[in-house]
């Protein structure tokens, strides 16, 4: 299969780099004129050609002559933005042909405009479908204990599964067969579509589909699975077979990248104008040696740093995660207010972060903190565990929060007149970094409750 990842920039690109290098899914770069500007070591190894050989290279010299039509319209298509699923045929270094699946997607590397191929070969897959028509025995043996998940689906229930595909489902191929229909299947919102697209292969509309979908195992996770649906004959009655593979880590991997890119360059933007502001005063009240200017300087410095301070925070966020202690995380972060009235209600909770949660929780009671209208004022912090999420809750008894405002308090620079206007901005940004979600609502008898909802195990979330 051919699979895009969009390459997003981050501050780490040699990590990042490092990841493609070794990847087991080929990626290759391209400019916009086809020359071939970057290879990984799965593209030397499956073609035979060594980078220095490849590299200079037009993308169309690989391809089989009966399939330039068909990449010249991928390409097309991609430079508009879409992203492009191709199976097409290509020559090796020793002239054998070979078999690839993928995505092409345009992208941005600095200013230049750059193509992204990213396949999987399946050379081995295409001479195995050969030899399956030529054996009936054989092909019963090989696609039942093929890696890949297979399925049978005839006039809309499943009626075969491979091993890998009860796997992969999380159901006993017994359950599966017992389905009345694919609805409790297959992700709430790509469930029409798939839904049309089998009924229109079974139907003859179509011979042969490729779809990326989510479905929700027998466990309720959810999953993102590439597949091959092709009209068979089966028992004499026309039917839809499909080939998958299990592509959730890739679509986390762009998903976390694209969000990551997003916020990031969000945040820069921000930081860049308001930063600027700062330090336009700081300059002022150095050239004048105003008294009253330089205490105000001060205060941007120490304003800076916080900035700063968030944007690495929100930065960690997109690292790598794992099973974070959320009341030990509230029990070193509350020790940083003194002389303020913090009421610890903590359930040991663990949920699946990194240090960045520590922003989070500072961000949310410091808020409390500023904008309670108190002077006394009292804050409530609690963590439990609640249907699979671990909860955190940061509750005050001050003024609240006007109602017209609630819908506003996470946008990006918004601020009530005093702080850096990015404080909720970047939490909000972070819980969902994360997997999470975060509301605020009236305490009672006064003031705001902030709750955050984090995955305790790294899954998306189910419809």
């Amino acid at each position: 299969m051919l699979i895009v990842i969009v390459i997003m920039w981050l501050n780490d690109p040699e990590s990042l780099w490092k990841i493609i290098e070794n990847s087991l899914v080929g990626v290759i770069i391209f400019d916009k004129n086809l020359k071939i500007k970057y290879v990984n070591r799965a593209v030397e190894s499956t073609t035979g050609y060594k980078k220095e050989e490849i590299c200079g290279m037009n993308a169309f010299d690989l391809v089989a002559p009966e399939h330039l039509e068909k990449i010249a319209n991928g390409y097309r298509k991609g430079i508009e933005g879409k992203p492009v699923f191709l199976e097409i045929c290509y020559i090796a270094r020793n002239k054998k042909r070979k078999w690839v699946w993928g995505y092409v997607l345009p992208m941005k590397l600095g200013n230049e405009l750059m193509g992204v191929i990213n396949w999987i070969d399946i050379t081995a897959y295409k001479e195995y479908q050969s030899k399956l028509k030529e054996s009936e025995e054989f092909h019963r043996s090989l696609i039942e204990k093929s890696l890949a998940p297979v399925h049978i689906i005839q006039e809309g229930r499943i009626i075969y599964a491979n091993e890998s595909f009860e796997k992969l489902a999380g159901y006993r191929k017994e359950e599966l067969y017992c389905m009345e229909n694919l609805e409790e299947f297959i992700h709430s919102e790509d469930r029409k579509k798939v839904l049309r697209l089998y009924r229109e292969i079974e139907s003859g509309e179509k011979e042969a589909e490729d779809i990326s979908f989510r479905i929700i195992t027998g466990s309720g996770e959810v999953r993102w699975v590439t597949v091959r649906l092709v009209r068979i004959n089966y028992q004499g009655k026309p039917a839809v077979a499909s080939t998958a593979l299990d592509t959730t880590e890739t679509h986390n991997l762009a998903n976390e990248l694209k969000l990551k890119n997003e916020y990031l360059s969000l945040l820069n933007k921000m930081l860049r104008h308001d930063i600027l502001n700062d330090l336009t005063v700081i300059k002022a009240a150095i050239e004048l040696n105003d008294e009253r200017l330089l205490k105000k300087a001060l205060s941007k410095v120490d304003r800076i740093s916080r900035m700063i301070y968030e944007a690495r925070n929100l930065e960690i966020a997109g690292d790598v995660r794992r099973e974070i202690d959320l009341a030990e995380v509230v029990r070193e972060v509350v020790g940083n207010f003194e002389d303020v009235n913090i009421v610890l209600k903590l359930e040991e909770v663990k949920v699946f972060a990194n240090d960045g949660i520590k922003t989070v929780v500072f961000n949310l009671v410091n808020n409390a903190i500023k904008h309670s209208g108190k002077e006394n004022v009292e804050i409530v912090v609690e963590t439990r565990a609640e249907n699979g999420w671990g909860v955190l809750v940061v509750k005050d008894n001050g003024k609240g929060i006007p109602e017209e405002l609630k819908d506003k308090i996470f946008e990006e620079g918004f601020t009530s007149g005093s702080g850096t206007g990015v404080g909720l901005f970047i939490v909000k940004k972070m819980v969902e970094l994360y997997g999470g979600s975060i509301e605020v609502r009236d305490n009672e008898p006064s003031g705001a409750m902030f709750i955050v909802r984090l995955p305790k195990k790294f899954t998306e979330r189910r419809a």
